[in-house]
């Protein structure tokens, strides 16, 4: 009786480690939560990966989600997961389909620290520098 015991003790003890490598990292993913809040704040939408780039090579930390924050011209932000395959193009997008009044109206998109103006539609957000946690503004054409 005390034989099978000691067959089990390996197998077991592996279990226990996979099932501790998979808890800690359950745990580290847990912390990356926005706790970014305040009056009007709205619920955080996400994009999803970028549709159709039927790219096979793509890097990870270009394909990255990306949590932004857009803080819109009448000063409410709001928050949005993006994909850094994501264009310039799909962030207006979705400006535009959370705020109707801003369809047809010439409006920037500008990051906030560097200050630059994301003018080109086609351009990735990794490629034009944007990485999480980053703040975009809208502002109006001037």
């Amino acid at each position: 009786a005390q034989e099978a015991p000691e067959a089990e003790a390996p197998g077991a003890e592996s279990n226990a480690m996979d099932a501790h490598a998979d808890g800690a990292h359950d745990a580290a993913g847990s912390n990356n939560e926005d706790s970014t809040g305040g009056a009007g704040a709205q619920p955080e939408t996400n994009s999803g990966p970028a549709a159709g780039s039927g790219q096979a090579d793509v890097d990870p930390e270009v394909e990255a989600d990306l949590q932004l924050c857009l803080r819109l011209p009448d000063g409410e932000r709001l928050q949005h997961t993006f994909s850094g395959a994501d264009t310039v193009g799909v962030v207006r997008e979705i400006v535009e389909g959370l705020r109707p009044a801003l369809r047809g109206t010439e409006f920037s998109i500008v990051m906030k620290f560097p200050r630059k103006a994301l003018e080109d539609r086609n351009q990735r957000l990794y490629d034009a520098g944007v990485r999480t946690k980053c703040m975009l503004m809208v502002e109006p054409a001037k």
